[in-house]
């Protein structure tokens, strides 16, 4: 059976992206997996470094994933300072939402601004489902304990998805081996063909 079907009602989504692009390389297949299941998917985007053209295909690529997304642009690597009115945002969000699942950076996430949106996310959504995702590059250590199953059609959409950051083109990460054997090795360990993994940071059944 396809990775893409569920009996119980569809869930509210949201996604925490500290700056364009990171929600698409943190779940972009889980998206995909989401909005083919008839889930309602919004994403909010922190930062798009001052840069329209990050706008743009944070745009186009939120269009691939079929979730909907809210461009913020609070400065670069300097989130602590806006750390109130962050949370502000998450609240508001919280409110006009209302997620039965968050996914955010993972507790070991080392860039500054995703131990931001991670620490002030914890504190926004207490009573909801938190996930946090995997981007190897920032992570000292991940904690692989939830897995998302996937089938190929929704790695191939979040490629997609991120190939639509062309500004971000020349990144190792972004290349479609890259995206492709990362899911296919949690895929192994998950026992399916390709999966994406999360850290579980509170699960509320």
């Amino acid at each position: 059976m396809a990775h893409g079907t569920r009996k119980q009602d569809p869930m509210n989504v949201l996604v925490l992206a500290p700056h364009t692009d990171d929600e698409a390389l943190g779940c972009g297949a889980t998206i995909a997996k989401h909005v083919a299941m008839g889930d309602t998917v919004h994403c909010i985007a922190f930062s798009t470094c001052g840069r329209e053209d990050l706008s743009q295909e944070a745009i186009a690529a939120s269009r691939v994933l079929g979730s909907s997304i809210d461009i913020i642009d609070f400065p670069v690597r300097r989130f602590d300072e806006h750390r109130q009115a962050i949370l502000d945002r998450l609240i508001a969000a919280r409110s006009l939402h209302k997620p039965d699942r968050v996914y955010l950076p993972c507790s070991t996430d080392l860039h500054q601004d995703h131990e931001v949106i991670h620490r002030e996310g914890m504190r926004a959504f207490k009573h909801c489902t938190v996930l946090g995702y995997e981007l190897p590059w920032n992570c000292r250590t991940f904690t692989a304990s939830a897995f998302v199953r996937v089938d190929r059609h929704h790695v191939n959409t979040k490629f997609d998805a991120v190939s639509c950051y062309k500004s971000q083109a020349h990144r190792p990460y972004v290349t479609r081996e890259a995206i492709i054997s990362q899911a296919q090795f949690r895929g192994l360990q998950a026992g399916s063909s390709f999966a994406e993994t999360f850290e579980v940071l509170r699960f509320i059944l």
